[in-house]
């Protein structure tokens, strides 16, 4: 689900990140204890007609393996990885695209993305590889991710944030990525920015990830 911003008590307003065609926008109301409300829900259908889709509602986090269970000859650290996903209907750009916050990395200039396509940063390459064979890896980051929680920015080539994730390893955060295996991904396997939001992740169901694929 996509985040309100209350402006009054009557008021609010939302920002959403339409991908190339029709694009179906569900408004459920519910009670404060987060209860759909019978008859309070309606649709509206938004066309995005442009060329050129955004990077922004488009490129999204969809696996943060952060606290990976150490393995024989590797370290916990060796083994982690950040996923991305295209989930437009177009492919985008990824020149010019950065991790500018938790990670560095820079994508090369050329670097594209098709349509529901995956790119996956490592920590460690050649770990990555012993534990996943056959998983194409984009390339290398510089850093780590905190096993205690912290933002991770996507940024484009002007500045401007993509998409942004701030996880944690206690509640209302999954905390069984938290070096037991499984790694945090989206309840929804094609996410709609903001993805900050706790109930809208989960510990995935393969044991240690699922690396360059949607977590079944």
């Amino acid at each position: 689900p996509a985040d309100l911003t209350w402006s009054a008590t009557n008021a609010w307003s939302l920002v959403v990140y339409p991908v190339s065609g029709a694009n179906l926008i569900t408004l459920t109301g519910v009670d404060r204890f987060g209860n759909a409300v019978p008859g309070k829900t309606d649709t509206i259908t938004v066309t995005y007609t442009g060329s050129n889709p955004p990077l922004a509602g488009n490129l999204v986090i969809t696996e943060i393996h952060y606290n990976p269970l150490a393995r024989s000859g590797f370290t916990d650290t060796d083994l982690e990885f950040i996923e991305l996903k295209n989930r437009g209907a177009a492919s985008v750009s990824l020149s010019g695209v950065t991790f500018s916050s938790g990670i560095t990395y820079a994508f090369a200039p050329g670097t594209t993305l098709a349509p529901g396509q995956f790119r996956v940063l490592t920590a460690n390459t050649a770990a990555f590889n012993a534990l996943y064979p056959g998983v194409t890896v984009t390339g290398e980051y510089t850093g780590q991710l905190s096993n205690g929680g912290e933002t991770v920015t996507l940024s484009d080539g002007l500045g401007g944030v993509i998409t942004t994730v701030t996880y944690d390893d206690a509640a209302p955060w999954p905390t069984t990525p938290d070096g037991t295996g499984p790694s945090l991904v989206p309840v929804d396997p094609n996410p709609v920015p903001p993805q900050s939001n706790a109930a809208a992740w989960r510990a995935s169901t393969n044991a240690h990830g699922s690396p360059g694929a949607n977590d079944p």
